[in-house]
């Protein structure tokens, strides 16, 4: 995951010039829009496992492969 934020991070940057013309009140290297991006998507991908992965905890593995 970190490797996706840091090649995420360096194609924005790179890309950053041809996105100019369409960015409104931010300029292009923003370094809050930069930290905040791949903040709000870790919070939301560690909400979204979170259920499932606590579900997933609560269940005997053995008993489990003994069902298959």
């Amino acid at each position: 995951m970190v490797v996706g934020v840091v090649v995420g991070l360096i194609a924005a940057v790179v890309l950053a010039g041809l996105l100019r013309t369409v960015l409104f009140g931010i300029g292009p290297l923003d370094a809050l829009s930069y930290l905040l991006a791949p903040a709000i998507i870790l919070i939301v991908t560690l909400v979204a496992c979170a259920p499932p992965a606590r579900q997933a905890t609560s269940v005997d593995p053995i008993e489990t492969l003994k069902a298959e």
